[in-house]
């Protein structure tokens, strides 16, 4: 009976040893807690032991998993006797709601304020993620078009002082880019005479334009017949267009423009429509202003 009473105050002492022992060291940098607490309506401060020591550099954040518009939750450390981690966590809602929170004890690791997906991402990790990202200007720098429609039209004489405008419409873009010009119309000629024209889509300004032979143009032309019928026409151009000309006024747009040079006799044009479409990028190799 001795005997049975020794070995049962051994086993005794043993245990009640090893619940007074101290808690295992923690090692600083590495430390960390996590998990979900459920917290009442108004609870000013539900306790939580996250079960880590608490040294200089500890912290602590949560998360609100309930979906309750307009409420947070402010996680503060608090310590306990045996130097262990003792996380306050103060809200205010209005029913109960389930809380994520995360602590570390270490200088080590990032510094956080929001909750990842259990894990810290290394600076490299992060750029990756983000490089595949589209960037905010390639949200706005989209396609986009303008067009307008000149039913009378005009007619271009050899006698024209100036350069005639026939059709323009206006687009404002939002980098630089590409606009593919789009003109259609009907002509004849209207004398019994020669009647014929140099005509070019343009971009610039809504005065002092001319036809120039170093850029894409085109002629409409008859020889003479004094053709009543009309022909139809259509001309495209792209050309390079960039922000930096738009107009100063926001809903002003770059001048978009089908003119025309009277070479010989009277040539009349009507039923014009132009259109033009923003491209934000280019697949060539060469780029002219």
């Amino acid at each position: 009976m001795s005997r049975t009473r020794t070995l049962l105050v051994l086993i005794t002492g043993m245990l009640i040893g090893a619940m007074l022992a101290p808690i295992a060291a923690f090692s600083a940098g590495t430390d960390t807690a996590s998990g979900i607490a459920v917290v009442k309506a108004a609870k000013r401060c539900k306790k939580v032991d996250a079960g880590i020591n608490v040294t200089a550099n500890t912290k602590v954040a949560a998360t609100v998993l309930t979906d309750v518009s307009g409420v947070a939750v402010q996680a503060v450390v608090r310590k306990k006797a045996d130097d262990q981690l003792r996380i306050c966590l103060n809200v205010v809602a209005p029913e109960p709601i389930e809380v994520s929170w995360i602590a570390h004890n270490g200088s080590g690791l990032a510094h956080f304020g929001h909750l990842h997906d259990g894990r810290y991402y290394t600076e490299a990790e992060t750029d990756a993620k983000l490089a595949t990202k589209a960037d905010k200007a390639d949200l706005v720098d989209a396609p986009g078009g303008a067009y307008n429609y000149n039913k009378a039209g005009d007619i271009v004489k050899d006698t024209d002082l100036f350069v005639s405008e026939l059709v323009n419409t206006e687009i404002r873009v939002p980098a630089d880019g590409y606009v593919a010009i789009e003109a259609t119309g009907n002509w004849r000629g209207a004398t019994a005479g020669t009647d014929q024209a140099a005509c070019q889509l343009q971009k610039g300004a809504a005065t002092g334009f001319s036809v120039s032979g170093n850029e894409p143009w085109f002629r409409l032309a008859e020889g003479g017949s004094g053709q009543a019928n009309l022909t139809a026409f259509s001309a495209h151009r792209v050309m390079p267009i960039f922000a930096a000309d738009n107009p100063g006024g926001a809903l002003e747009g770059q001048r978009i423009m089908l003119v025309c040079d009277g070479e010989d006799g009277s040539l009349q044009a009507s039923q014009l429509h132009i259109s033009a479409t923003y491209y934000p990028t280019r697949y060539d190799k060469t780029r002219s202003r």
